[in-house]
C-alpha cells in the first residue's frame, strides 16, 4: 500500500476457519487491520476474534 508520498507500508490481514471432521467449511472470520508499527493492533483484533469463537463454542 503506497501511503502519500511516503514509503510502502504492510497491511495485516488474516483468517479463522472452522471446518467440521469431514473437511466442510462451518465458519469463516476475516480480520484486518491498517499498517502500523508493531502489528499490535491487528495482534489484539485476532486474539479477541479467538475469544469470541470461543466463548461461542462453548454455548
Amino acid at each position: 500500500m503506497y501511503i502519500l508520498g511516503e514509503k510502502f507500508k504492510q497491511v495485516m490481514v488474516g483468517t479463522i476457519g472452522l471446518h467440521d471432521k469431514d473437511g466442510n467449511r462451518l465458519y469463516t472470520s476475516y480480520i484486518a487491520s491498517h499498517p502500523e508499527h508493531g502489528k499490535e493492533l491487528f495482534k489484539k483484533k485476532m486474539d479477541a476474534e479467538i475469544i469470541q469463537i470461543k466463548i461461542s463454542i462453548r454455548m
